[in-house]
């Protein structure tokens, strides 16, 4: 019963989403729009952010059960920039809102392993040592955030999108690249 209760918050809160930012949604509302008393949400989440943490994460783990993230980069990539176009309000007015660092922190967290897919798939006949690994799929990973964060800054305008896609394939060649002199 708790687990509905918390996904029936959370509908609501990505349905308010759609029409606000974060900071502009209450408690109140948030029940009211549930059909629930302020208590059941405080019974169970701490406030609104803890609820969009929740919400975050049953997302992201909706979106790694329904699609197989595979050897194919450019295929993972694609899957995440159509869920991120597909809740593009949703994704936005959490975004612009006081709650950016929490999306950011999911977003790290949604990119980690598609880059380490990616630095796998280049170091499996290369002699590089595990911290050399950890230290390059770190900064791609905060270069893909880098670059989504300026994507979002521009409200994932379809211009930008189509850059995006263009700067996956150069980034491909250079982790190739580097990962070769570092296995030198």
């Amino acid at each position: 019963m708790a687990h509905a209760t918390k996904q029936l918050l959370a509908n609501s809160l990505k349905k308010l989403l759609t029409k606000k930012t974060l900071d502009k949604i209450t408690v109140t509302e948030l029940a009211e729009d549930c059909k629930v008393n302020r208590q059941t949400f405080y019974y169970n989440f701490q406030d609104i952010y803890d609820l969009l943490d929740w919400t975050l994460e049953q997302e992201r783990q909706q979106l790694l059960s329904s699609h197989t993230f595979g050897e194919d980069t450019l295929k993972n990539w694609d899957i995440l920039l159509d869920y991120l176009k597909t809740n593009k309000t949703f994704i936005l007015n959490t975004y612009h809102s006081l709650a950016h660092p929490l999306l950011e922190k999911t977003l790290k967290n949604d990119l980690r392993p598609l880059v380490e897919i990616a630095v796998s798939r280049y170091t499996a006949e290369s002699p590089i040592s595990e911290t050399d690994k950890a230290l390059v799929i770190k900064i791609y990973t905060l270069a893909f955030v880098g670059i989504l964060r300026e994507w979002l800054d521009n409200d994932l305008d379809e211009n930008y999108d189509l850059d995006f896609k263009r700067l996956l394939p150069m980034l491909q060649r250079s982790l190739q690249f580097n990962i070769g002199q570092l296995s030198d």
